[in-house]
């Protein structure tokens, strides 16, 4: 190499390594390197199931609770308890979903039975609605 300022050459400096040995320096740190990289890779990715697996494990339990409310179940609840602050806050705002709306069907019903002393439940009213005026219940 040349060292060198304005076309006045101060010296010259001249550095001897051995290729071969650097040359394996370089392929072993490259090889560690790779190890390292799928190490972390493999260990992000357990991380990540176990992640999904608590988060969708609470989601799928609320889902179904849903899905039975949904189907006329009016005293399904969920059991506020996982360690996912968020999802123990959506349990309980399901939960209180389910009670006010259990308490709406039984105030209609209770109407209802005022007003007609044989009359239907509310959600079955509401059932035969959906159904249509050609389906009849058996």
């Amino acid at each position: 190499m040349r060292l060198a300022r304005d076309d006045q050459v101060y010296g010259v400096l001249c550095i001897d390594a051995p290729l071969e040995a650097a040359s394996i320096l370089a392929r072993s740190s490259l090889g560690l390197l790779v190890a390292s990289a799928l190490i972390v890779g493999l260990g992000m990715s357990v991380i990540g199931y176990f992640l999904a697996r608590s988060l969708a494990g609470p989601v799928e339990r609320i889902t179904q609770m849903a899905e039975s409310l949904a189907s006329g179940q009016m005293n399904v609840r969920v059991d506020p308890q996982t360690r996912i602050q968020e999802m123990n806050r959506l349990a309980e705002a399901f939960n209180n979903m389910a009670t006010r709306l259990q308490v709406y069907v039984d105030r209609a019903a209770q109407l209802c039975r005022q007003r007609q002393p044989r009359a239907a439940h509310p959600f079955d009213i509401h059932q035969a609605a959906r159904r249509g005026p050609t389906q009849r219940r058996s």
